[in-house]
């Protein structure tokens, strides 16, 4: 059976953390010492699918044991301020794009990608940006993701 691609609801809340938590382990990142993150992360999910400040696309698995998403990709969408020649009035952050390793190399990726970008031109979004990993480059080139005309920079208030 091949993967399904759709839009989460928030009851896939807690599988969409389960596959945060394993994209950040293989970030190294890790899990915090806490673990509160990952509950906190849930309650995050399940509010914001629901008021739709964030959309999330996932890749779900019937054959994969009880965890059944095998890829994501999420999105806050935000307002933009108006500005001269600016025809869209959201903007997006995509994020927590991870597909677990059995499944890479199928298209999932590109396949919640290219719904990720349906939904989001349907909710006035304009403009999106993410954080490439050099494995995922040249498949948001090939998207029509470009090089910024400017240089992001950062301002951040606490460590971690």
């Amino acid at each position: 059976m091949s993967p399904i691609v759709r839009v989460a609801t928030k009851d896939d809340s807690a599988e969409i953390v389960r596959l945060r938590r394993l994209m950040f382990e293989e970030m190294a990142l890790g899990r915090s010492r806490s673990g509160l993150w990952e509950d906190e992360c849930v309650a995050f999910f399940e509010r914001t699918i629901v008021d739709g400040t964030v959309v999330v696309v996932v890749a779900e698995d019937a054959e994969s044991k009880g965890e059944g998403l095998v890829s994501t990709t999420a999105a806050s969408i935000f307002p933009r301020f108006p500005a001269p020649g600016v025809a869209f009035a959201n903007e997006a952050r995509l994020t927590s794009i991870f597909t677990v390793p059995a499944f890479r190399r199928s298209g999932l990726a590109k396949a919640t990608m290219l719904l990720m970008m349906e939904v989001l031109k349907s909710r006035g979004v304009g403009r999106a940006d993410l954080a490439a990993t050099p494995e995922g480059v040249s498949l948001y080139r090939g998207l029509g993701f470009t090089e910024p005309l400017n240089r992001a920079l950062v301002w951040q208030t606490v460590e971690g």
